[in-house]
């Protein structure tokens, strides 16, 4: 569900496509989403499922509510010396694709977990993007074969969001032996499974934190 924030949005920035911002409702419960400045107003769009508390919000169409959009804390853009970016996302993670995909011009390798995939409608109609769509699956053994199909080149940048369990073969393939340096992979886990409000700033991978 995408919903339209209007009012006070003075001094709103977002220029990174991985950016996150926190919507609060109200009591105070937040969750983080991709915001998408749209001219006036900015756009945040909602994965619906049962046990949300802002999906179950949004459900519930909530024209003229108050709420606070905080962030983004920070921006990374676009990496200037990219050529080829392969991008691992799940659909918590589309809305930032979507970003990646808007916001650059060089060729992608696309990998999409699970369900949700037209959501990026049309943006896939482009004969620089391959698509490799994966069912869900949280021992992340999916992923990594798909990302080890894909030859690295020079200038590949590597971006990856969604789940944080079935991310962590993928890391330690990308950190460990693809040849990679590690200012060209970004991983975030936006969500774990089974755990409610996960902190998606926390590492991936416990037994092997970011440095």
């Amino acid at each position: 569900m995408r919903l339209m924030l209007g009012g006070d949005l003075a001094g709103f920035s977002s220029p990174g496509p991985a950016d996150h911002a926190k919507l609060i409702i109200g009591g105070g419960v937040g969750r983080f989403y991709t915001p998408i400045p749209m001219g006036d107003s900015v756009a945040v769009d909602i994965f619906l499922h049962p046990n949300g508390p802002l999906a179950c919000w949004a459900s519930a169409l909530p024209v003229d509510d108050d709420v606070i959009l905080a962030g983004p804390r920070g921006s990374k853009l676009v990496p200037t010396d990219m050529t080829h970016l392969v991008a691992i996302a799940d659909c918590s993670a589309f809305p930032a694709a979507a970003r990646w995909i808007k916001e650059t011009d060089v060729p992608i390798d696309l990998i999409a977990v699970g369900p949700g995939l037209p959501y990026l409608g049309s943006l896939l109609d482009s004969d620089r993007i391959r698509v490799q769509q994966l069912p869900e699956d949280r021992s992340g053994a999916a992923i990594l074969a798909s990302l080890q199909s894909i030859e690295p080149r020079n200038g590949t940048f590597v971006w990856a969001a969604g789940e944080a369990t079935s991310l962590i073969p993928a890391r330690r393939y990308l950190r460990n032996e693809s040849g990679l340096d590690r200012q060209s992979i970004a991983m975030q886990g936006y969500w774990k499974f089974g755990r409610a409000d996960h902190d998606h700033h926390a590492p991936i991978d416990e037994r092997d934190p970011d440095d």
